[in-house]
């Protein structure tokens, strides 16, 4: 009899990560479903949500993996601290970076799954077997949220120009999403006819739904704020450039927060320079494509083979269920975790 895996979404980029892995998986094996319900039971169970939002387990071993490479960015290294890991069974990291801060964040005991931490890596980079031919002076824009006027900045800074824009928006389109971010979903419309206006076809705007892994390759340079997609991009040999003084807030009143930077990943300016920056980055692309080259092993590992390392875990499950292990720098403390625990609880209420 066939066992069962799931994969539990929520949202359209979870089940685009879970995509890549159920195409490895052996149908004669095994059995694949997708849903969007916690209740549902299973054999082996996939999970890629904050792991506060999940309200039930109903898998016999599960798995829990990020949703996106900087998730939980302003926690780092101890994402762990906010979203517990220890209510399942193996958790899976992308890549050394993430490996190196779980290493060091080991001694706090919920961030340990159950029975281990996996190093498979990142299922997204299997996008590297179908890539399409870049297209010159192409830029793709994909922030992570739209607020002030950060796309009609990037339109500015390009109009008097021939670069092209490929313009890649998340789909806020959830019914979580709905109400929390209708401001957000308002400036995504006036910002993609704001570039339609200003330079016509040269403006191309890509579904909110779309993969964004196939745009990767048919740009030179990607802008963002503060997104993940800056990680992924490295994966392409793609420079990313963000501006520092873009202010990062998920709607128009609240009280906006400085872009939380890594210099290590992506290049950063101040809005007033984007056009010169872009017209430099374009004659030295060699440079910055170098600069991503170096930092792509950093972030991932077993790169085209992810999705092959999870359906091998299974298929020799639980007989190699030491396949990938990552072991601990540290023994579990309960004291340390407890104060940790309530020192953030304090720092929250500030």
């Amino acid at each position: 009899m066939k066992k069962k895996i799931v994969f539990y979404y929520q949202d359209v980029p979870q089940k685009q990560l879970f995509k890549y892995i159920s195409k490895r998986i052996s149908r004669k094996k095994f059995k694949v479903l997708f849903t969007q319900d916690y209740k549902i039971n299973s054999d082996f169970g996939f999970y890629a949500e904050n792991s506060n939002n999940i309200s039930e387990i109903n898998s016999k071993t599960s798995f829990i993996t990020i949703g996106g490479m900087d998730q939980g960015k302003l926690f780092w290294p101890n994402l762990w601290l906010k979203e517990k890991w220890n209510k399942f069974d193996y958790g899976i990291l992308p890549g050394n970076n993430w490996a190196n801060m779980w290493k060091k964040s080991s001694w706090y005991d919920k961030a340990h799954p159950k029975k281990a931490m996996l190093l498979t890596g990142w299922p997204k980079s299997e996008a590297l077997k179908n890539l399409k031919k870049r297209k010159s002076k192409t830029i793709l824009y994909a922030p992570c949220f739209e607020t002030d006027d950060k796309g009609k900045d990037v339109i500015d800074a390009i109009k008097d120009t021939d670069i092209k824009i490929l313009i890649k928006h998340l789909p806020w389109d959830q019914k979580k999403d709905l109400h929390k971010f209708k401001d957000v979903r308002e400036n995504i419309k006036e910002m993609q006819l704001y570039a339609k206006k200003k330079i016509g076809n040269r403006a191309v705007i890509i579904k909110s739904k779309e993969n964004i892994m196939k745009f990767y390759s048919q740009a030179n340079i990607l802008v963002t704020d503060e997104s993940s997609v800056m990680y992924e991009a490295q994966l392409f040999d793609l420079p990313s450039l963000s501006c520092e003084d873009w202010p990062m807030r998920i709607n128009n009143s609240n009280k906006p927060r400085k872009i939380k930077k890594d210099i290590n990943v992506c290049n950063y300016i101040n809005k007033k320079d984007l056009k010169k920056k872009f017209l430099y980055i374009f004659k030295n692309l060699r440079k910055y494509k170098i600069k991503s080259i170096q930092n792509k092993n950093k972030h991932f590992a077993y790169i085209n083979n992810s999705a092959s390392n999870i359906s091998l875990f299974l298929e020799r499950y639980p007989k190699g269920k030491k396949l990938f292990n990552i072991k601990s720098s540290y023994n579990k403390d309960y004291l340390k975790s407890r104060y940790a625990e309530i020192k953030n609880f304090f720092n929250d209420l500030i």
